[in-house]
């Protein structure tokens, strides 16, 4: 175990801080907005951090990891062109 130093410990706060605001962010986006869409890109975020830990630090992925988030994609895909199917479409108003 290393002991924590202060630059350590700046790094810690910071991210508690930044945790704690994306969270605050997103109940506010599940409240504000499409939560299908909101959850899509919330499962999107695990596509896009594996891409950064691809380019940043070299990490490879077996086949079932690339599986899994084409599984991420499509149910994405599936679930947001099914919700707008139902939705009525919505007329313009004249004003």
């Amino acid at each position: 175990m290393h002991p924590l130093t202060w630059s350590g410990f700046l790094v810690l706060g910071g991210i508690g801080f930044f945790a704690t605001l994306a969270q605050i962010l997103l109940t506010h986006a599940y409240r504000l907005g499409n939560p299908l869409l909101t959850a899509n890109l919330q499962y999107a975020g695990i596509v896009f951090s594996t891409g950064c830990g691809m380019l940043l630090w070299n990490n490879s992925l077996n086949l079932l990891s690339w599986a899994g988030m084409a599984l991420i994609i499509i149910s994405g895909v599936v679930a947001t062109q099914g919700q707008t199917r139902k939705e009525p479409k919505r007329e313009a108003s004249a004003s």
